[in-house]
């Protein structure tokens, strides 16, 4: 120790250590995410990422902090006069733009990160594959990567022309990728059971969509939490409504169809399906 407290040295070499090594910190953290990352596997590099994003936004608020304290303590020391207390509270002004900026930064470029874990990801549903390789089945969770193990699917058996789907939904991402490939397909769709919220949104992509007699589809608004708000999701399940608008469904009833809480589900009739132009045909009718 050299008997000096807090204060009275120089704001200049209170300043200059973290500053250094911040900026270490950084380029150590941006340098590892760049050389490491496009080698290792989605997973892998994700948390990676995450890791060193970490470690940047330590390093930004490291410095902050420290000019802070050394600027609180000049100030005491010097009185009013000194140049202490608005080098500390431009400190803390800085500290707050490197909280607000560098949480926002992070979060867009984890949620990237996570998008392209998510769609490597293994899925659980099964995709089944009956009538001598002209139908295909998918009944259950429409998890991250559903769709591209459709596609995956799809360009093994080049002779299937309807998908059967069924279950309670899952990922609106997967969902409207699913219902996409369908319709440059050209696939027709059926549903036997339950089809509910983004079972509905691939469904959809059916050029002829057929239900059987006790289908039960079921609608509520998109939930996209952690990313986003209430305007956030109202921007989508207005979204959602014009993509099936697009489709020929009636609009009032695709409105109607993304307005219910995340907590309710809308189960319209068969007839009320067909009017809406969402359902071509029941079958056994």
């Amino acid at each position: 120790m050299d008997g000096k407290g807090r204060g009275e040295v120089g704001l200049a070499h209170s300043w200059w250590k973290p500053v250094c090594a911040s900026v270490a910190l950084v380029a150590a953290g941006l340098a590892l995410t760049g050389w490491a990352a496009p080698a290792l596997p989605p997973k892998q590099a994700f948390f990676l990422g995450l890791a060193a994003w970490f470690v940047v936004l330590v390093a930004a608020t490291w410095p902050c902090v420290r000019l802070f304290g050394a600027g609180i303590a000049l100030g005491r020391r010097r009185g009013a006069g000194g140049a202490g207390y608005p080098v500390a509270a431009l400190a803390a002004l800085a500290l707050i733009g490197v909280a607000w900026a560098g949480a926002g930064f992070a979060k867009a470029d984890m949620g990237r990160k996570l998008e392209r874990v998510q769609t490597n990801l293994p899925i659980t549903t099964p995709i089944l594959v009956i009538n001598d390789g002209t139908e295909l089945v998918f009944d259950g969770n429409i998890e991250h990567g559903a769709a591209k193990a459709l596609r995956e699917v799809a360009g093994k058996y080049r002779a299937v022309k309807r998908i059967r789907l069924g279950g309670m939904g899952g990922e609106l991402r997967e969902a409207r990728g699913m219902r996409d490939l369908i319709a440059e397909k050209g696939w027709d769709t059926y549903a036997a059971g339950i089809c509910w919220s983004g079972c509905v949104i691939a469904y959809l992509g059916g050029a002829r969509r057929t239900i059987g007699p006790e289908a039960q589809m079921g609608f509520h608004s998109v939930s996209i939490w952690p990313f986003g708000g209430d305007e956030a999701e109202r921007a989508i399940n207005e979204l959602i409504a014009r993509e099936m608008i697009d489709r020929g469904v009636d609009p009032a009833f695709a409105r109607r169809a993304w307005s219910k809480g995340h907590d309710g589900m809308w189960f319209p009739s068969a007839d009320e399906l067909v009017r809406a132009g969402l359902v071509h045909e029941i079958a056994g009718r």
